[in-house]
């Protein structure tokens, strides 16, 4: 089975950033998505993580203020032995230079924060991403909770980046029509990613709940005669591990 040792998630995401909603045919944005793993220390837990997470996002208000948008996510339907760690923590920024400045603050500034996060958590893996926006959530924001889907994918072969957009595109159009829930978004490996992992992006398909996510089920199997997937002509997915998440940061975004 494919480790998921450096992975997070998210969560655009889960929440693409928890950026404004667009029209379901507009083309998507590219992001820099930033994910870390660690294992809680013993006696600790979410509650924990949380609280620290609560006092970072005030500490960010002032040191950081260009940090973007940043969530927890814990596994939820998942085999333990594909795991490298307990729970995760992933940050969106809309471009790379934003993401950047912020790294440099948090070297530069982060080091008593830090210790409270390696306190309650001990970071396993570090990880960056570009995160390509599929399709965009109907809701985000401070609080903002629900699943997500993550499924290893490989693009098949002779694919055009032509043809995958145009792919998205009818997949927005084929989930607006039915009534469908939800975000997407697919995340390609810069650095950081396990050597064990053979894949060439990850796809993420967010809901802000158990229920959205069963709603969105019983679409597909009420439409299974009529209806198909566009992405299966251009990419082919595997392992599914699904995760909660809680939004713990999401600035405004001009």
């Amino acid at each position: 089975m494919t480790k998921l040792i450096h992975i997070v998630l998210l969560t655009c995401c889960m929440l693409t950033a928890g950026l404004a909603r667009a029209d379901d045919h507009a083309p998507m944005t590219f992001m820099s998505i930033e994910t870390y793993g660690c294992s809680y220390n013993e006696g600790m837990g979410l509650a924990d993580l949380l609280a620290v997470a609560e006092e970072w996002n005030a500490w960010t208000e002032k040191a950081i203020p260009q940090a973007g948008f940043a969530a927890v996510l814990t596994p939820y339907l998942y085999d333990s032995r594909d795991l490298g760690s307990d729970v995760y923590w992933m940050n969106i920024s809309t471009t790379f230079a934003t993401s950047g400045s912020g790294q440099d603050d948090w070297l530069a500034k982060g080091s008593e924060m830090n210790a409270k996060f390696e306190a309650v958590c001990t970071t396993d893996s570090h990880a960056m991403f570009v995160g390509q926006g599929v399709r965009r959530p109907e809701s985000g924001g401070p609080g903002a909770s629900g699943m997500l889907l993550l499924s290893f994918c490989t693009a098949k072969e002779g694919i055009t980046p032509a043809e995958m957009l145009a792919a998205d595109e009818a997949y927005r159009a084929r989930r607006a029509e039915l009534g469908m829930q939800g975000g997407a978004m697919r995340w390609f490996p810069v650095a950081g990613l396990s050597r064990q992992i053979d894949a060439d992006f990850m796809m993420v398909i967010a809901t802000d709940s158990m229920e959205s996510f069963g709603s969105n089920m019983d679409t597909l199997i009420a439409n299974m005669a009529t209806n198909s997937n566009p992405h299966d002509d251009i990419q082919a997915c595997r392992d599914d591990t699904m995760f909660t998440y809680q939004t713990v940061r999401a600035p405004t975004q001009d």
